[in-house]
């Protein structure tokens, strides 16, 4: 867990966003799919641009079983996050769980 959190965290500070996260997409098998980082927009209520929503369209819903989400602090450390109420509306509609890294 230390080696993914340490690629999170790395991943999470090349954004360009207000706010510093990453996104890491597992299927039941617990194998990775992919890692993403959220990206600025013009637009705040463009879910594309949130790093939980662009795996789900990127991979497809139905092969996520978890998404492990993680917000940084410009100096690395884990901040507190909740997934804001779209990215779990479209988890939810194909029951993708969302778990969070805990605040350092």
């Amino acid at each position: 867990m230390d080696n993914l959190l340490k690629r999170m965290k790395k991943k999470a500070l090349k954004s360009k966003s207000k706010f510093l996260i990453c996104a890491v997409a597992f299927s039941k098998k617990n194998t990775i799919l992919g890692i993403n980082f959220s990206r600025p927009s013009s637009n705040r209520h463009c879910l594309a641009n949130h790093a939980e929503t662009g795996l789900i369209l990127s991979i497809g819903g139905n092969k996520i079983d978890r998404i492990l989400v993680c917000r940084v602090g410009r100096q690395g450390n884990c901040l507190p996050i909740d997934p804001c109420k779209g990215c779990k509306n479209i988890a939810d509609r194909f029951k993708i769980k969302i778990e969070t890294v805990p605040a350092d």
